[in-house]
């Protein structure tokens, strides 16, 4: 069976103001989401937002696609996510 395609404000872990803030950066679907990515996504957020974008965004992103509370995602796959935050930035992306 197809996944259906939610949309943001339908996800786990992500609030009207992240929503909102995600339609703004052209991300209006489970499946842009999961196109873009939960790194590139929260690097579009960051850029946008600088002080309102936290690290639990990138959880919450990550937790969105696998439908987990971004509190249970394991400490090993937030350094990871961490780390891919941490080249893109370097590197100039913005998503």
């Amino acid at each position: 069976m197809a996944k259906r395609d939610r949309s943001i404000s339908e996800l786990k872990n992500l609030g009207p103001v992240t929503a909102r803030l995600l339609n703004e950066a052209g991300i209006e679907s489970e499946r842009q989401l999961h196109s873009i990515g939960p790194v590139a996504a929260y690097c579009r957020l960051k850029h946008m937002a600088p002080l309102r974008i936290t690290l639990v965004c990138l959880y919450a992103l990550e937790g969105a696609l696998s439908d987990t509370h971004w509190n249970k995602i394991p400490g090993s796959r937030k350094e990871a996510l961490r780390g891919r935050v941490s080249a893109a930035l370097r590197g100039g992306v913005k998503g």
